[in-house]
């Protein structure tokens, strides 16, 4: 999925915009066409937008090809820097004596989460009681893919699989905001869609189950809330073997005031 910065620029005012999505997979968007790169040029391109600061050549070359000699890791990186200059567009990657870093005007999909994701939850934190009027208008509620894939799947060097669970914690708590504001404020079919997200992120964890169950509530699918607390009280039976304290009908009544809307 394509989300650009307004305005992001490569270059001169002539150049398209570049965006890198790394969530659901790898993609190089470049004036509206997909880029077809070399595997060693996609990771780094990967490395660089996870790592925003400039890297040393001899660090980024280690984390590519950390089961290759010094020299070959480096000139793997040489290759794979000439691929990305040598395509004919506006620069990818900046250069420096600091080290090496992603063209500051690639947008990159990761880091719109990033930033308005913290942004959100702040917004929740210190606006607890007209949280719901402004959170749904969040970049993240008009862009939910961004929420509901995982970090490069199918990758699975030590530098993405530690950025993926990062990435996979900081879904975790925009959902664990985004999905009872949505629900407050009627938009129930992407509430409880998140909501299923949020629920697979950690299937144990009580308030995110309650969050679906009371969602399906707020919708009018009482029948679905049924089966979703039934479904949580046998997962921690068969996990922990005790007991759910809440019945059905204790969380129903709890969760009256979000009876549907008309």
């Amino acid at each position: 999925m394509t989300v650009s910065n307004e305005g992001a620029t490569m270059g001169d005012a002539s150049a398209q915009p570049v965006q890198l999505n790394l969530i659901g997979g790898f993609e190089l968007v470049a004036g509206g066409e997909a880029a077809d790169l070399a595997d060693p040029a996609r990771r780094l391109m990967a490395y660089l937008a996870l790592h925003r600061a400039a890297r040393p050549r001899a660090l980024v070359a280690g984390s590519l090809w950390p089961d290759k000699p010094e020299a070959r890791a480096l000139a793997n990186l040489r290759s794979a820097l000439w691929t990305l200059h040598d395509r004919g567009q506006p620069p990818l990657v900046d250069s420096r004596e600091a080290g090496l870093r992603l063209h500051a005007a690639v947008c990159v999909d990761v880091h719109v989460v990033h930033a308005a994701g913290w942004s959100l939850i702040e917004r929740a934190r210190t606006d607890i009681g007209g949280a719901a009027s402004g959170l749904v208008d969040s970049r993240l509620v008009t862009n939910p893919e961004l929420l509901l894939e995982d970090l490069l799947p199918g990758w699975y060097d030590d530098w993405v699989l530690l950025e993926r669970e990062r990435f996979a914690e900081l879904q975790f708590h925009v959902l664990d905001v985004l999905v009872p504001t949505l629900t407050e404020a009627a938009r129930y079919s992407l509430a409880i869609h998140l909501a299923l997200r949020l629920v697979a992120l950690d299937p144990l964890r009580e308030r995110s189950q309650l969050a679906l169950i009371r969602a399906y509530l707020a919708e009018g699918s009482f029948g679905r809330a049924k089966r979703q607390h039934r479904a949580f009280c046998e997962l921690l039976e068969s996990s922990f073997g005790c007991d759910y304290e809440r019945s059905f009908s204790q969380v129903l009544t709890e969760s009256a005031p979000l009876s549907p809307r008309r």
